[in-house]
């Protein structure tokens, strides 16, 4: 089923120019990675209501995936929330609604199902939800933008919608609540994310981290800029000592490479509180070797900037040797 919703995404594609789809911030989750978001931990009594919030439906390919997990695991009473205001993805997502009901109808299990059409970082829920699972829209907002002005407690410079979403979408997850994010790297160490990364440091519990080999994996196709990731864990103020990092080799989701990583060597470092992302053993080693510096570059009096260097602009900076 998931690959029928993808051939109706596919369609839509087809008929949407790629640049108006990038304005929207509109990322389809392929198939295989919305299997592999899906696999959240079920650790819930079985017999009680499990409640689902999915941001950004989009075309409800992570709700699809998920609810057929929790059936899959003997659940059988869901109630699951799917939030998008674009409509003209709308056709595809109430297929994959409909395919919900019939799948649930298949396990005789009770099954609400809400659709909010509803600008998500604006919308007031009524209650708390058990599972988030979340492919939010990557796009800059303006720092006077509704939303950030909604959101203004996490707005450091200019916001990008997707640390909004993950901001927002913690907040309406109750105590050890699961949450899985499918995100671009930015958020953890952009100066940008600074405030949503203090409220997330305080928030969550991270268990398992992806990261993937390439850019271009996950949204094929889509010139994708940036590095992604997906974030798995639990909303709670006491972290796992070990957080698993999973290496996904190009153009599959087999784990090429897992390892452990202590949660204090890479969870919310310095005063920025960067996450880090190592991406094997050694770099963990390395890591361990920075953090006992007791010197920093600023301190020994270098400084750096990105961006090309225009040459006649910088004669005194240039030198024919190494000065370190």
């Amino acid at each position: 089923m998931l690959r029928t919703i993808e051939m109706y995404t596919n369609e839509y594609k087809d008929t949407t120019q790629k640049e108006i789809r990038k304005k929207k911030g509109q990322f389809f989750t392929p198939a295989e990675v919305s299997m592999r978001m899906a696999a959240v931990e079920s650790e819930y009594p079985k017999n009680q209501w499990i409640r689902v919030l999915d941001p950004g439906a989009g075309n409800g390919i992570l709700s699809f995936a998920v609810i057929d997990k929790l059936l899959r695991s003997g659940y059988k009473r869901l109630d699951i929330t799917l939030i998008e205001t674009d409509t003209e993805i709308l056709p595809v997502l109430e297929y994959t609604i409909t395919k919900i009901r019939q799948i649930c109808e298949s396990y005789h299990a009770e099954c609400t199902i809400h659709y909010i059409d509803q600008n998500f970082v604006l919308w007031e829920s009524s209650c708390l939800y058990d599972i988030v699972i979340c492919n939010p829209p990557y796009m800059k907002v303006r720092k006077d933008s509704i939303e950030a002005t909604a959101m203004k407690a996490y707005v450091y410079g200019q916001p990008n919608l997707y640390g909004l979403f993950m901001a927002k979408a913690v907040e309406l997850l109750r105590d050890n609540g699961q949450y899985v994010f499918i995100t671009p790297r930015s958020w953890t160490s952009g100066k940008y994310f600074t405030k949503v990364r203090s409220f997330l440091q305080k928030e969550l519990n991270i268990k398992e981290i992806d990261l993937f080999s390439s850019r271009d994996e996950v949204f094929q196709g889509e010139k994708v800029l940036q590095e992604t990731m997906i974030l798995y864990g639990e909303k709670g103020q006491i972290q796992n000592e070990k957080i698993k990092i999973n290496i996904l080799k190009d153009g599959t989701l087999d784990t090429g490479n897992s390892f452990w990583a202590a949660a204090d060597q890479i969870k919310f470092k310095g005063s920025e509180q960067y996450l880090l992302l190592p991406e094997n053993e050694n770099d963990l080693k390395i890591i361990d070797i920075m953090s006992n510096m007791t010197d920093s570059f600023e301190s020994s009096g270098y400084h750096f900037k990105t961006g090309p260097v225009v040459e006649f602009r910088n004669l005194e900076h240039i030198h024919a040797q190494t000065h370190i």
